[in-house]
């Protein structure tokens, strides 16, 4: 998904579908300064993959609170505000060499 490219929330959907809830860790959700949405894994401080050249960086999603995996990417509710929130915040950016935006809320 890539927030340069006409993006849908069914890409969207797709990616949350793609990690695995309970896999114990925590998730963090970006946007590179191209437009690239990557879902890291966060192991102890090690995120995986690593977040750089991030534009927007959202709050991590603790483990177990259902929001990746199937039951996030299944909850229209919370999918239409991530996927409203994506767009509005990367319509905002000009510069895209600017500073690192983290959002905690959507």
């Amino acid at each position: 998904m890539n927030m340069n490219r006409s993006p849908t929330i069914d890409q969207l959907r797709e990616l949350f579908r793609s990690y695995d809830e309970s896999s114990g860790h925590s998730h963090v959700l970006w946007v590179s300064k191209t437009g690239d949405v990557v879902i890291s894994i966060d192991r102890g401080g090690v995120k995986s993959p690593p977040i750089c050249n991030a534009r927007l960086c959202y709050e991590m999603f603790s483990p177990l609170s259902d929001q990746v995996g199937h039951s996030a990417a299944n909850d229209t509710k919370f999918m239409n505000r991530i996927f409203k929130s994506l767009q509005e915040r990367w319509s905002d950016f000009g510069d895209p060499d600017g500073e690192m935006v983290y959002v905690d809320q959507f």
